[in-house]
């Protein structure tokens, strides 16, 4: 009887230190990307030089199931920019009077950043898509900057691509 009960405490045991290792190792693994951001640095690549093609500030939270982002542009009187993307690879569809956004989020395999490709679909015709804008997102490795390479993929213009570091505020 003795012997069944250390067997049921050393297997419990076990399991609890096992289940306090995943959390751990699954919380190690995952870089902290939120807070608000503010921009240093822009690159210009190649295309147009778009002023706008950057925000000033990028505010990042996360959630057990969503990725919620707000962008500020440098015109302090102007709205910020809100959204929220699933981060279990799902897509989600926003349409807002004649526009019409589709967004999807994937973790780098590093879990060190993120890539955020949004669909953007013409005002005349909602089905067919007007750009594609690539964000990919990269914590740098002491976590003191913030990477982001924006693409964007035209079909009516140029292509252009701009990079930018964020220092956290």
């Amino acid at each position: 009887m003795q012997n069944n009960s250390m067997k049921y405490i050393l297997r419990n045991t076990i399991l609890i230190f096992a289940t306090m290792l995943l959390y751990t190792i699954s919380a190690i693994g995952q870089s902290n990307l939120s807070g608000t951001w503010g921009q240093q640095k822009i690159q210009h690549i190649s295309g147009p030089n778009y002023q706008n093609a950057i925000p000033a500030f990028i505010t990042i939270s996360f959630t057990s199931d969503s990725l919620f982002v707000q962008t500020k542009g440098r015109n302090t009187n102007a709205e910020p920019f809100v959204f929220s993307v699933p981060i279990n690879g799902q897509s989600v569809t926003t349409e807002y009077g004649r526009k019409k956004r589709t967004r999807t989020f994937v973790w780098k395999p590093e879990k060190n950043g993120f890539i955020l490709t949004t669909l953007f679909f013409r005002t005349e015709d909602l089905n067919q898509i007007d750009f594609t804008r690539v964000e990919k997102f990269q914590l740098s490795n002491d976590g003191r900057e913030l990477t982001l390479e924006k693409k964007s993929i035209e079909t009516r213009s140029e292509d252009w691509h701009t990079n930018a570091v964020f220092v956290k505020n």
